[in-house]
């Protein structure tokens, strides 16, 4: 028998074959792995703790479960004022979106709508044609997803008031944000822009009219000067405009949906009276994981004027302006506290259904952030959760075989790094080139944290060229695979993001996150080569001009 010295150099051995055959596996897919991220998924490989892992993962579930809400609608936004999908794209994942639970679809067009006639300055060059939208009606029909439109009609209505046509709307000259809800032909725009938005949708039985974040209400000296005719607060001046909107979607046999934050603060009485809380729903919105903080029993109990109510959660587009990537077990506690809110309130509340907020953009001038492929995982995981009030192992797997997924998904993991996700949901390689995007850029953090990136190429030295040539080479020693990767997921997104969306939001997306990156880089490179030239160094004091 062998010592055991030389059975444990045996087992070693054994194990160090498998891990490289199994990187070897996964490097013959079509998936790019950069030689760091070689190395460090064979050292996660060999090192992970799994018994660490699970009693993470573990408890996180225990913190989670909750008794379901049976929701009659689970509806999932589409926020298409940045990122608008191509056709082939709906038609792909809109079964997806039924077989993860998904009831219906909040479709906030914006200027990607068809507009016509005096409206058709507020379509994008790129705007949906009106076949596209019977296309996209007919395919969400055939998967039995409900369409909601959404129609800003007071605030975030930028995209229409950045304009010369109608900027003699806006409530303030400067800003494009709201209108001013004291001229007439303000009232004429939105019912215009409603009037065509419900003709191409013929059977809607709802419209969602936004109303939310009215920043400058009131402010302007035609909205000061009603109110003191009138004798009127500026909660008045808000819930005037909104009946007369309200009014006008009631001719169309229509119930509209709006927005809730407006009426946080607006007194119990006035809401109570408010002649169009009746033929109105309220969508209540919270993307924290903390609902009560900012939705308080003294609001609920005002809401209760309302015959329909309808819940706001998020599964992206809420956790900063220019993410790539979202965080699952943010928008888990999201929904976790939303459930929790409800069963606190379920002798008060007639909830209608929840819709599952995804913004592509903060508003029609910000970034984009996390594209809807790339969170197609947190999208899965949170329409899961709300349907069993767990997430526990029966619904990983659910989850794992509904994205076609090579793993369960890390959503106990913070460290993107750890493991990359492989799907093969519609879209799921843009996924993969921005998980190794977030990857490129921690690599980049780790190089500049570095002890011989701070202390030899601070910016000084690179500009008076007084550098050691040991600490450059030290300092930037993954530099040619940084950019080496930088310059393949050029490709391998371009062409990814290709299948999804049109040219327009490729070159914005790769010019907004991409390029930058790669400009520093081969900028960094471009210096490092120019300061290895030298071999001969001043003596102090260093001249400036050097």
């Amino acid at each position: 028998m062998a010592p055991p010295k030389m059975r444990l150099l045996k087992l070693i051995a054994i194990v160090i074959v498998i891990a490289f055959l199994i990187l070897y596996w996964q490097s013959t897919r079509t998936v790019y792995r950069t030689p760091v991220e070689k190395v460090q998924w064979v050292a996660n490989v060999l090192t992970d703790p799994p018994s660490t892992v699970a009693a993470t993962l573990r408890s996180f579930q225990e913190s989670l479960r909750l008794p379901p809400i049976q929701f009659d609608e689970r509806i999932v936004h589409f926020d298409l004022k940045g990122a608008p999908p191509k056709l082939e794209y709906y038609d792909a994942v809109f079964p997806l979106l039924r077989k993860l639970g998904a009831t219906g679809l909040l479709m906030e067009y914006e200027d990607m709508f068809p507009y016509t006639g005096m409206l058709s300055p507020l379509a994008a060059s790129n705007a949906y044609s009106e076949a596209d939208i019977a296309h996209i009606l007919s395919v969400a029909r055939a998967n039995h997803l409900q369409v909601i439109p959404l129609v800003q009609t007071f605030g975030h209505l930028e995209f229409a008031l950045k304009l010369q046509e109608f900027s003699d709307l806006r409530e303030l000259s400067h800003s494009p944000q709201a209108l001013c809800p004291s001229l007439n032909g303000s009232v004429s725009l939105v019912k215009a822009m409603l009037d065509q938005v419900l003709h191409l949708h013929p059977n809607a039985q709802y419209v969602h009219i936004g109303c939310d974040e009215v920043y400058s209400l009131g402010q302007c000296s035609r909205c000061e000067r009603h109110m003191n005719v009138a004798n009127i607060t500026k909660d008045r001046l808000f819930l005037e405009h909104v009946e007369k909107i309200v009014s006008h979607v009631a001719q169309h046999g229509v119930r509209p949906i709006m927005w809730d934050d407006m009426l946080r603060n607006i007194d119990a009485n006035e809401v109570q009276q408010w002649g169009a809380a009746n033929p109105v729903d309220l969508m209540v919105w919270q993307y924290s994981r903390n609902i009560s903080k900012y939705i308080e029993d003294q609001h609920w109990l005002k809401y209760t004027r309302f015959q329909g109510l309808w819940i706001a959660s998020a599964f992206k587009g809420a956790t900063g302006p220019k993410q790539l990537l979202p965080d699952i077990k943010y928008h888990l506690k999201n929904h976790h506290s939303w459930m929790e809110t409800l069963n606190n309130h379920r002798e008060l509340l007639n909830v209608r259904g929840i819709a599952l907020t995804g913004w592509q953009r903060y508003d029609h001038f910000a970034t984009l952030c996390e594209l809807l492929p790339a969170s197609m995982p947190s999208l899965a995981a949170n329409l899961i959760y709300l349907q069993h009030g767990c997430i526990d192992e029966m619904q990983l797997s659910q989850i794992k075989e509904h994205l076609q997924c090579n793993r369960q998904l890390p959503i106990f993991d913070d460290n993107v790094n750890t493991h990359l996700l492989f799907c093969q949901f519609p879209g799921a390689k843009v996924l993969t080139g921005i998980q190794q995007l977030v990857t490129l850029y921690n690599q980049k953090k780790v190089m500049e944290k570095n002890s011989h990136y701070v202390g030899w190429l601070d910016s000084y030295n690179i500009r008076l060229s007084f550098v050691s040539p040991d600490h450059i080479l030290e300092a930037t020693k993954n530099l040619t695979e940084l950019l080496s990767t930088s310059r393949h997921l050029h490709k391998f997104l371009g062409d990814a993001m290709s299948q999804v969306y049109d040219v327009h939001t490729v070159v914005e997306w790769i010019g907004t996150f991409l390029d930058p990156l790669h400009a520093e880089l081969t900028l960094l490179e471009q210096q490092v080569q120019r300061l290895l030239n030298y071999s001969i160094w001043p003596r102090r004091v260093l001249q400036q001009t050097r």
